[in-house]
């Protein structure tokens, strides 16, 4: 069954909230990889992606690597997701391009209209720094 949210956007987010954590400089693609359980690979591609779209910054050099542009408090959930492509739409009617032609008489178009839009308004009220987990919290973890 096809999720809203994909693997690479799920990733975003793990990096985000991991990066979210880190208040003493840049981290290494390498060392992101590693506390989330991400494949390198797919890590290096993201924090392009996010650093392209100005959710990340990156530092190059002996020190260098990634961290959050901006505050995590200035982050949202919907910023990270819009970053890697995320479009919200529950049902083909509530796109642009309205297919049905029944349009605002239908209850079922109105309802999902009006869901998608409680969920991007739900997405863009969480805050990345409210999904923020450090080294610590990943020590602590309980293996499941």
């Amino acid at each position: 069954m096809p999720s809203i949210i994909n693997r690479e956007q799920d990733y975003a987010i793990r990096i985000v909230a991991y990066l979210s954590s880190q208040h003493d400089g840049s981290v290494s693609a390498k060392q992101i990889a590693q506390r989330i359980f991400v494949p390198l690979s797919s890590v290096s591609k993201i924090v392009h992606r996010l650093t392209k779209q100005e959710i990340l910054t990156s530092l190059r050099g002996r020190n260098g690597g990634f961290q959050l542009r901006r505050s995590p408090d200035a982050i949202t959930l919907l910023d990270v997701l819009t970053a890697l492509g995320f479009q919200l739409q529950l049902n083909d009617c509530t796109g642009d391009d309205h297919i049905c032609p029944l349009g605002s008489l239908c209850k079922v178009h109105t309802f999902f209209m009006d869901e998608q839009q409680a969920l991007s308004q739900r997405f863009a009220a969480q805050k990345m720094s409210q999904f923020a987990f450090s080294d610590n919290d990943i020590r602590n973890m309980t293996p499941s």
